[in-house]
Formats: structure tokens, C-alpha cells, sequence
């Protein structure tokens, strides 16, 4: 069998790169990332006086409380028989980001809800990080750095802080991706095993794992050894589902305890008519007027997310092979190494590019988190999930510099501020 192109090669950092230099490269994305959780908790203090709310209500608010529920009283043994209010359960949630919570509340002052919180805080910073070096590899430095702020102040960060599982979750799932990259098979499974026992969208890390691994097999050309050691990435991923399945099983009578409780009492369902279920009842509220409070946002917030996940994933695929370099082979080899020039990126039908491109797990990882959400009747494409689907948002910013990248980020800077106002206090609009 001959051996075939890998969409990303492996990769194993930059030669001789020292501690300073790694320093350097943590500072600026842990910058932008504080900087934002300041902007963030302006936002939640000024909407805490405006409407007179109290700000640990605000950043445990939606599903933080069920995951502060979990973590104090664990799970129920009966599964929910009504639908709507008196059928919500924390059983609708996975177990391992409140498991974290009940640990840390044991030392900290404000029990559980504190612990939630600084796990999503960390969490995000970790991940911000994670990301920055994903992106570097795939488009180089400068890129690196556009992606990070727009991911930084892209509205669905929100949830780092709050008690929200997406700061536990992306830090696993990136560090998988970066594991699955470098080829260190094992330690890619059980990150990747821990991210499904945190929410159901970590599901999306398998077949990641498993294209990953099948990529590996077949660039060997062979089944040997090391080709084969691949395999453990898959094969362990989906260890933290099984063992949540077991215990539900042993708790419930049923392994799909969580999925049985959103269905029956949030009502949550997969279908390939789901965005258009959800844009026939946005149409229809305009057309039977009530008032703007009778008005569901999360209907065109899920509608308008669809769209630019659909243009956002064209962007990616268009730079999946890197960044297209319009200085030419030297500024593009001094970008990746800190301006030490190297030999010259490959050559492309569009000229010299910048990076080793996206990689084929972070490309399936991309592509099933886009079908989950876009088929799911209660967790439409809006920012939250288009975090998850981060390398959407690193292709948008990578290419945009000057005015364009300016306008970029005044737009999300509004959202975020905008949005931000309503999800804080009440329920105008779900993170």
C-alpha cells in the first residue's frame, strides 16, 4: 500500500525552543483571556445593579444550578414521567464536571457554586492556550494570535464564567487534538475519554480519534507496531461514557438515564428539520405580534448562529491546507519560527503558505460537533456550541488583518456585551 499525504503532519515543536520563548507564547493568550473575563464581569456587575439581580445567581444561572445541584445532592434514582418544569432532573447532566465541583467545595469558602466557577475559569485559560498553540501550528504566529482574541471575546465564551461545562470540556478536547498531533495515542484517549463523561457534545472527540488513528495506519503503509499503537486513541475515548452508562444503569435501570431525561422533560430530540422547526416558530411569533417579550430569542440567535456556522466551515475547509502567504516563502518560514528563516512551506496552487494546516481530527471534531448542533431541537448553532467548534472561529480570524480584523472584533465585542445583558439575570437568552 503507498503511503498518502497527511492532511497535518505531525507535528513535535519547534526545535530548541526554550523556556523563555514558552513563556512568551503563554503570556498573550492568558492576556487576552483575563482581559475578557474583566469585560465579562463588568458586564455582570453593571446588568447586577441595572435590574437588581445578585451576582452569584447570575454566574450559576440556567443550567449552573442543576450542576450545583448534582455536585450537593447527586443523582435521583427515578427517572423524570412529565415534560416541562416538574420533570427537570440533574439527571439530565453528565456527572464529571460536578464530581470536580463536590471536590473542590470541600476546601473552598463558598462550597460548590465556587468551585464550579473557578473549574470553568481555569478551564477556559487552559483551553485559550491550547487553542493558541493548535492555531500556531496550523496557520502560524500571527494567525495564532488573530484567532485567540476573536475566540477570547466571541459572545459563547461567556461560559467560562459561569458554572457551565465548557471551559472542563475544551480543555480536554483540545489537549486531545494536541495529543493526537504529536502522536501520543494514549494520553489522546484519556483526555478524549474524560470529555464524554462532561457533556454529550464531547462525543464528538471519537470519531476524531478514530480518523485520527485511522490516518496513521494508512500513511504507514503497513500494519506495524507503531501504526498500530494508534489505535488506543479510539479505543479508550470513549471510556468516560461507558462508565457514566454503568453507573446510570446501576442507579437508574437504564444507561441512558441523561439522554432519557432531556428527552422526556426538556423535550430535546435530534432531527434534520430541527433549524427548520425552530425558524417556522420564529416566523410565526412575527406573524401572531404579541410584543417583544413574548418573542423567543433563541430562535433567531440558533437561525443566525446556522448561518455563520455554514460560512465559517467553508472558511475552514478553504484553509485547511494553511494560510495562504501573500510575502512569499520568507515570510512565511520566519513567521513559524520566530524569525529564524527555514526551508520554504510547500507550494500550493495558491502560492506559499503559512503553517502545516489543519489536522484531520480537528477537521471531524469540527464537522460532527456542527451536525450534533444543527440537528438538535433545544441546542441550536448559537455561541456557546460555536465555541465547541472553536477551529470555525480560528479560520474566520486567521486571514483578517488591519480594518477587517478591527471590524471583526467590534462586532463580537457588541454581542458579547449585548447578548451578555441577557443571558445575565433571567432568561432572555440561553448561554
Amino acid at each position: 500500500m503507498s503511503a498518502v499525504p497527511e492532511l497535518s503532519p505531525a507535528r513535535t515543536g519547534v526545535a530548541g525552543e526554550g523556556f523563555g520563548a514558552t513563556t512568551d507564547r503563554l503570556r498573550f493568550p492568558l492576556a487576552v483571556y483575563l482581559a475578557s473575563r474583566v469585560l465579562y464581569l463588568a458586564v455582570a456587575v453593571a446588568d447586577m445593579f441595572i435590574r437588581g439581580g445578585r451576582l452569584p445567581l447570575e454566574l450559576r444561572n440556567w443550567d449552573g444550578k442543576w450542576y450545583v445541584l448534582l455536585a450537593q445532592h447527586g443523582y435521583p434514582h427515578h427517572l423524570p414521567t412529565v415534560y416541562g418544569a416538574r420533570g427537570w432532573s440533574p439527571l439530565g447532566f453528565e456527572p464529571l464536571y460536578s464530581i470536580l465541583m463536590w471536590a473542590g467545595g470541600a476546601v473552598l469558602p463558598r462550597g460548590v457554586e465556587a468551585s464550579g466557577l473557578l473549574i470553568s475559569l481555569l478551564g477556559g485559560a487552559i483551553a485559550t492556550v491550547e487553542i493558541s498553540v493548535l492555531a500556531r501550528r496550523w496557520w502560524g504566529e500571527a494567525a495564532s494570535r488573530r484567532g485567540v482574541v476573536f475566540f477570547c471575546f466571541f459572545p459563547g465564551t461567556i461560559v467560562f464564567s459561569m458554572v457551565y461545562t465548557e471551559g472542563l470540556t475544551l480543555a480536554l478536547v483540545a489537549g486531545a487534538l494536541l495529543c493526537l498531533e504529536d502522536r501520543r495515542w494514549i494520553l489522546a484517549g484519556l483526555l478524549a475519554g474524560a470529555a464524554t463523561a462532561v457533556e454529550p457534545v464531547a462525543f464528538a472527540i471519537i470519531p476524531a480519534c478514530a480518523a485520527a488513528s485511522l490516518a496513521e495506519i494508512w500513511r504507514q503503509g503497513r500494519l506495524n507496531r507503531a501504526a498500530l499503537r494508534s489505535l488506543w486513541a479510539p479505543l479508550l475515548s470513549p471510556w468516560g461514557a461507558i462508565a457514566t452508562g454503568a453507573f446510570l444503569w446501576s442507579w437508574t435501570g437504564t444507561p441512558l438515564a441523561t439522554f432519557d431525561t432531556q428527552r422526556i422533560a426538556w423535550g430535546e430530540h435530534s432531527s434534520p428539520l430541527a433549524l427548520y422547526t425552530q425558524t417556522r416558530k420564529f416566523v410565526d411569533e412575527f406573524v401572531h405580534w404579541q410584543g417583544i417579550r413574548h418573542i423567543d430569542l433563541n430562535l433567531p440567535t440558533g437561525v443566525i448562529g446556522a448561518f455563520f456556522l455554514a460560512w465559517a466551515l467553508g472558511q475552514l475547509w478553504r484553509l485547511r491546507r494553511g494560510l495562504p502567504d501573500p510575502a512569499g516563502s520568507v515570510g512565511a518560514s520566519t513567521e513559524l519560527t520566530g524569525g529564524a528563516p527555514t526551508s520554504a512551506p510547500p507550494l500550493t496552487e495558491n502560492g506559499v503558505r503559512l503553517g502545516a494546516g489543519v489536522s484531520l481530527s480537528a477537521l471531524v471534531w469540527t464537522a460532527f460537533v456542527a451536525l450534533l448542533t444543527v440537528t438538535s431541537d433545544q441546542t441550536p448553532p448559537n455561541p456557546r456550541m460555536l465555541i465547541c467548534a472553536f477551529p470555525v472561529l480560528l479560520a474566520v480570524a486567521a486571514p483578517r488583518t488591519g480594518a477587517r480584523q478591527r471590524r471583526l472584533l467590534t462586532v463580537s465585542i457588541l454581542l458579547l456585551i449585548g447578548m451578555s445583558i441577557g443571558t445575565f439575570v433571567g432568561g432572555g437568552l440561553r448561554p
